[in-house]
């Protein structure tokens, strides 16, 4: 680029500009070696009249993109010229270039999403009803975006404009209320839910996780409660039974668990027959003791136990004919001792292969064999009693 037109790009020096023009009709298509026209850089600075002459002269300028995949609209919105980059975006309107208001910059973003995440409202609501189907990066929509920026003003503006946004998924398949609710952003879900509650009972496509659930593998409490306070009766539940006291329980977060017991929404989780409850509780006898409330402890722990008995008395009823047996067995074998007892003086009774090293391997396994039939036939009877 001519350094005389880079410094009247920089000042906004309308008159310079033409009278270079007039040395030399071709001087508006030099760049800056990062492929930058006069346009960028007027764009930088906002100089909107500078700008709209060298379109007028020009306009073959708006579809030029630099080293970063950025056209001049882009430009303007990322150096917050609203004013310049809503003149532009008319421009662009005009000339039918949908394919350059749509382009994606080389990080997959489109002036929507920048737009969004710059906070400038007005511009964003323009661009969307500009072209509708804006998508960006991972096939996301300017809800998304919106959500990804925590941006509850564009958000809400966004719904109220274009709703069916609220339930487009992107190549992952999330919505942008399901994002929020992985994302923590609070004030963002507060919109969408004030504007439309059926999205409170929206469900994961790809791995059929209900927003309760994927707030509890976040330990989101607070998303939780607001998903609550919008939807009392929020879907809880995978099809495959996994519910979110399971969820809690496998991150291990106390703080969710507590919110679960102490929720009345969800108090019947606990009512219900969980093998999770049963499981904590085979894993280790400590296995509560993340949980601070006495009283929740008190009554899973009564809930494990009952689980635990149930299982018990099936493995009895199946099992005691074995083990009586193999009890009868080992007792014939410990009074029924091969090679028999001695008569000789001063050895009587006692058996007379005892100092024969076989022997003694025998009697051991044989004490072994029966203490290990015993000894847990007993403590389950004691367990059931």
């Amino acid at each position: 680029m001519d350094h005389r037109l880079l410094k009247a790009s920089m000042s906004g020096n309308s008159n310079e500009m033409n009278h270079l023009i007039l040395l030399d009709a071709n001087i508006l298509l030099g760049t800056t070696p990062q492929g930058s026209t006069c346009l960028h850089i007027s764009s930088i600075f906002g100089h909107q009249e500078f700008s709209m002459t060298v379109l007028a002269l020009n306009n073959s300028l708006l579809s030029r993109i630099n080293l970063y995949g950025e056209t001049p609209l882009v430009v303007a919105t990322t150096n917050g010229r609203v004013s310049l980059a809503s003149a532009m975006l008319k421009q662009y309107q005009q000339l039918k270039l949908s394919e350059m208001i749509l382009k994606e910059d080389n990080n997959g973003n489109t002036v929507l999403h920048h737009a969004i995440r710059s906070g400038h409202c007005d511009l964003a609501l323009e661009l969307i009803t500009a072209e509708p189907n804006h998508i960006g990066t991972y096939g996301e929509n300017a809800l998304h975006a919106a959500v990804r920026n925590g941006n509850p003003g564009i958000a809400k503006k966004i719904v109220e404009t274009r709703p069916q946004l609220a339930r487009e998924e992107n190549k992952s398949g999330n919505t942008p209320v399901l994002l929020a609710v992985l994302w923590n952003k609070l004030d963002v879900i507060r919109e969408l839910l004030e504007h439309d509650r059926s999205l409170g009972y929206l469900i994961h496509t790809k791995d059929l996780y209900p927003l309760l659930v994927s707030a509890a593998y976040r330990g989101n409490v607070i998303v939780a409660q607001e998903i609550l306070n919008y939807c009392p009766d929020a879907p809880y539940c995978k099809p495959d039974g996994w519910i979110i006291l399971h969820e809690a329980v496998s991150v291990l977060n106390e703080e969710f668990v507590e919110f679960i017991l102490n929720t009345p929404q969800l108090h019947k989780l606990i009512n219900m027959r969980n093998e999770v409850l049963m499981m904590m509780k085979k894993a280790s006898p400590t296995a509560l003791t993340f949980i601070s409330s006495q009283a929740a402890k008190k009554e899973i722990t009564a809930k494990s136990i009952e689980e635990i008995k149930s299982l018990t008395q099936t493995y009895t009823s199946n099992t005691s004919l074995i083990a009586i047996l193999i009890s009868t067995i080992t007792f014939a074998a410990a009074f029924t001792l091969p090679g028999g007892y001695s008569n000789d003086l001063g050895s009587e009774g006692l058996p007379i292969m005892a100092k024969k090293i076989a022997f003694k391997v025998f009697l051991i396994s044989d004490t072994l064999a029966m203490c290990s039939v015993l000894l847990p036939c007993g403590r389950l009877h004691m367990h059931l009693g």
